[in-house]
């Protein structure tokens, strides 16, 4: 028992060394810098409310920096304030220099609380996003000290509901080109996801997954979507690895028409490469039924890509390229031939900016290139052959704000332009909506 009392309060006197020997103050003062090395000092001295006194006055002199935050919540931790504890790492959680750590110490905010499923997420969350030998040791020590937890299986769901606007729901150049007397609407927009875990081992975990998606618009009913996975993923951490391998059944019908239906495997692999970097890579393999209204997307689709992740001075910056190969059944008829099988190389970059006030902002910009090897036979009097080659460009914002601990209002907004030199599938496109996510 003295043993286990000793390990009990090991974990948060370790993560603290960790705090301090990570936060020291950049060289070259800036506004409240002096205000926060004021409050390190208290806490180092174990006077925690000074120390609390002097953060939140570096905090209004404008020093509002990562380190600033965490050893906030450190300091009101100590103090047996766990709500406002819980506040300050929470804010943490979406920056990768700081997510891992954030994670652990909302682990130990809530065995403080006696929540130990809660605890257990979390701890779980620090595990597997750390590139630190020594902070992952912490998390799986803890994970496997916390009494109670659900020992082989658990079950997460997370829901999405909203509402918006579409300016081309067709995605064609006019409303006359689809028989359409107005191609704008505003949709309800509604998702949901769960996944049951199947096994506790950190290492090789299993789970069950499922998803449902549902869009409704007001006036183009023919253009209702709704789509359908199941599926079984294993993820596991092989040497500095992270991997995720998944097969699913993908769905989607269009009003009430089964558009695709889809067996899918795909493989993902992360390597943490430390200071919040990231390197990523992935396939995707899909075998695609179109059904008998849609037989000429009948066949095979396959994606490869490769992105990485780097912290920069304006926020974290994700930019990458995917390859997507396609070899479908094609339509052909009354003499004319329409390709669907595209290759694609598509660029995209991601920028996350840090908090402003309780508001996070991605910024979104992508360039896809699409040719189609097999030419075009389209009838204009005469069969004219055409190689179609189109330009996808696609810039969008995304707002989020945290309304709870585990719910959060968005508003979101792209901007698509596609440039064919097959004039009929020339479009533009404005999409704005916004909604409520949840997490159980």
């Amino acid at each position: 028992m003295a043993c286990y009392r000793f390990t009990h309060y090991l974990a948060p006197l370790a993560i603290l060394f960790l705090l301090f020997s990570a936060v020291t103050p950049a060289s070259g003062a800036t506004s409240g810098q002096a205000e926060f090395e004021q409050g390190l000092a208290a806490s180092r001295n174990g006077d925690h409310q000074q120390a609390i006194k002097a953060y939140l006055q570096a905090q209004r002199a404008g020093f509002d920096k990562p380190a600033l935050q965490y050893n906030l919540g450190v300091s009101y931790f100590r103090l047996a304030d766990y709500a406002k504890a819980a506040q300050q790492f929470e804010q943490l959680t979406g920056d990768p220099q700081w997510a891992a750590l954030a994670h652990y110490n909302l682990g130990l905010v809530a065995r403080r609380l006696d929540d130990p499923d809660r605890a257990a997420d979390h701890f779980e969350q620090a595990y597997r996003r750390s590139d630190n030998a020594r902070l992952r040791a912490l998390a799986a020590s803890a994970l496997d000290r916390l009494p109670g937890t659900r020992a082989d299986a658990g079950t997460t769901l997370s829901a999405t509901v909203a509402v918006g606007y579409d300016s081309n729901v067709a995605l064609a150049p006019d409303a006359e080109t689809v028989n359409l007397t107005d191609n704008s609407d505003l949709f309800v927009e509604a998702g949901a996801v769960i996944n049951h875990r199947l096994s506790a081992d950190r290492n090789r975990a299993r789970y069950l997954f499922g998803g449902l998606h549902l869009r409704q618009y007001l006036d183009v009913s023919e253009f209702d979507q709704q789509s359908l996975r199941l599926g079984f993923n294993q993820e596991q951490i092989l040497q500095r690895w992270q991997l995720d391998l998944r097969a699913y059944l993908d769905s989607i019908h269009v009003d009430s028409d089964r558009f695709e239906q889809s067996l899918n495997f795909a493989a993902h692999a992360r390597r943490p490469l430390g200071g919040g970097r990231d390197l990523r890579v992935h396939y995707q393999a899909g075998l695609i039924d179109g059904g008998s209204r849609y037989a000429y997307l009948d066949g095979w689709e396959q994606r490869l890509g490769i992105d990485s992740l780097l912290p920069t001075g304006a926020g974290w910056l994700r930019f990458g390229y995917q390859l997507e190969l396609n070899d479908r059944d094609d339509l052909e008829q009354n003499g004319e031939f329409f390709s669907y099988s595209p290759t694609r190389h598509s660029l995209f970059a991601r920028l996350t900016l840090p908090d402003a006030g309780h508001w996070r902002y991605t910024l979104r910009g992508e360039y896809r290139y699409s040719n189609y090897d097999d030419p075009y036979r389209i009838s204009n009097g005469t069969i004219e052959e055409v190689s179609r080659e189109d330009h996808r460009y696609l810039a969008g914002i995304r707002a989020q704000q945290r309304l709870a601990d585990k719910t959060a209002l968005f508003v979101d907004y792209r901007y698509i332009d596609n440039d064919s030199n097959i004039t009929a599938y020339d479009y533009a496109r404005h999409q704005v909506m916004g909604g409520i996510e949840a997490r159980y």
